[in-house]
């Protein structure tokens, strides 16, 4: 009896068990499966995150909410907060807006905040508008010449318990009056008494504007804005000779003041504000350069030249034609004496101008003839002279600038180098007796020489 009372007990055991764990299981709301409780023989997943929402409710929303409170400040509230949840409000109508910049909204990811926190956030288009507590040691951020907003956020949560991520814009034409773009939007924060450029910002267009988003841990001052291109021409000063109604040059330093490599367009002004021309120039940030930029003036005289802050006045004279001559030929280098010589050229009007010149032909060191051309300009003529040579020897012929050498008969020599000029001989005329002859006397001279030396030598040693 004894055992048989054991057995009921064990099966009235089973029984109970049996019939507790399912109603335990069935008590539990289907909406209760996703708590996040460690429930290992559980059929349902587990919840990255505690129960820390409102009332202790493991499925509340995280929410953020912002409420204005100023023309530049509002107030953002923060609820359940859980672990790595997110949530996203704009900013309110009126608040966080400048001429040129806007904080468009702000994005809040929980690290492990407590489930209800707020932030107050001050959106200034100055550092001067900053509220006292705002301003602190802030200094203005070098690195953007054109700041458009600056936004301060504090919060009654630890600064690593979350990270904020500010959207803001910018309008795109707004940027293209300063030749810049949404790739030259920046925001800085300010950390360790300097401003520093957040690295991770993504940058998009959207319609009209140019939108900067900047991830933050916690709360810290941002400047947001771009770094703008500053070209001026500090010096102007002529560069070559200038000839009115051609085109010359004139030389222009342009520094870069600014923080962001680009370009300048400048005017070239002179009289009565009358615009030469426009010229467009590249620098780097920091860099000072030097330019030459054509220009042309429609008449001789000074004239005065402005380019941005810097001028000068500059010598323009008439242009004129100017003759070149190359390629002079001989129709032969070596003549007989009475013969004539031809000497043909070619002249270009290398100048600025048309018009007519006087082309000279030089030999006996004196000028012996002249043609007169008439060519337009960067046009080519030939001209042609004769020359008789009576005399034998070495002559220069110069035709302009450019000289060659003749021969005239055999005494001449042939010079060193074409342009040398030579004058003639003193013994051109010559001595009359052939050479032949003349080479024929030296050696019978010698001949003579040679035997009444010897003789002479005989008759000594034998009176010795």
């Amino acid at each position: 009896m004894t055992r048989r009372k054991r057995s009921f007990v064990l099966v009235a055991l089973w029984l109970t068990v049996g019939l507790v764990v399912p109603l335990s299981a069935a008590a539990v709301p289907a909406g209760d499966r996703s708590g996040g409780w460690d429930c290992s023989q559980c059929g349902w997943p587990m919840q990255a995150d505690a129960p820390n929402g409102s009332g202790g409710n493991p499925l509340g929303f995280m929410t953020a909410e912002a409420t204005r409170e100023s023309p530049t400040t509002f107030r953002v509230g923060v609820r359940n907060a859980g672990l790595a949840r997110s949530a996203e409000t704009k900013t309110p109508s009126g608040v966080g807006r400048v001429d040129n910049g806007e904080l468009r909204g702000l994005s809040i990811q929980s690290k492990g905040a407590r489930s209800a926190f707020a932030l107050q956030v001050e959106a200034v288009g100055s550092l001067d508008n900053f509220s006292t507590a705002a301003r602190g040691k802030l200094t203005r951020p070098t690195r953007l010449d054109r700041p458009l907003l600056y936004v301060n956020a504090t919060a009654n949560a630890p600064g690593d318990s979350f990270t904020v991520t500010y959207n803001f814009d910018a309008e795109r034409d707004d940027l293209r009056d300063d030749d810049a773009s949404v790739n030259d939007l920046r925001v800085l924060a300010f950390r360790e008494g300097s401003w520093r450029p957040i690295r991770n910002t993504t940058r998009f267009r959207d319609g009209s504007d140019a939108v900067v988003r900047a991830p933050t841990s916690g709360t810290v001052p941002l400047a947001f804005g771009y770094p703008r291109r500053e070209l001026t021409v500090t010096n102007v000063s002529q560069a070559s000779r200038l000839f009115a109604n051609r085109t010359g040059s004139i030389r222009a330093t342009v520094v870069n003041r600014g923080h962001s490599d680009g370009e300048a367009t400048f005017e070239i002004e002179t009289r009565n504000d009358t615009i030469l021309r426009n010229h467009t120039v590249f620098a780097d940030a920091g860099q000072r350069r030097l330019v030459e930029i054509p220009v042309e003036f429609p008449g001789p005289g000074e004239w005065l030249v402005d380019i941005d802050d810097a001028e000068t006045t500059v010598r323009v004279e008439r242009p004129q034609p100017a003759f070149v001559v190359s390629n002079l030929s001989l129709s032969s280098e070596r003549i007989a004496p009475g013969e004539s010589v031809t000497a043909r050229a070619t002249v270009t009007n290398d100048g600025r101008a048309d018009g007519g010149g006087v082309v000279r032909l030089r030999t006996f060191d004196t000028v012996v003839d002249a043609k007169r051309l008439t060519l337009q300009r960067n046009a080519t003529g030939r001209v042609t002279f004769t020359q008789r040579f009576d005399a034998a020897g070495t002559y220069t012929v110069q035709v302009g600038n450019v000289s060659r050498s003749v021969v005239v008969g055999s005494g001449g020599q042939p010079p060193a180098a074409n342009t040398e000029t030579q004058r003639m001989p003193a013994n051109s005329a010559g001595s009359g007796v052939p050479t032949t002859v003349q080479w024929a006397l030296v050696v019978i001279g010698a001949g003579a020489v040679l035997v009444f030396g010897l003789a002479a030598l005989g008759r000594i040693v034998r009176s010795a």
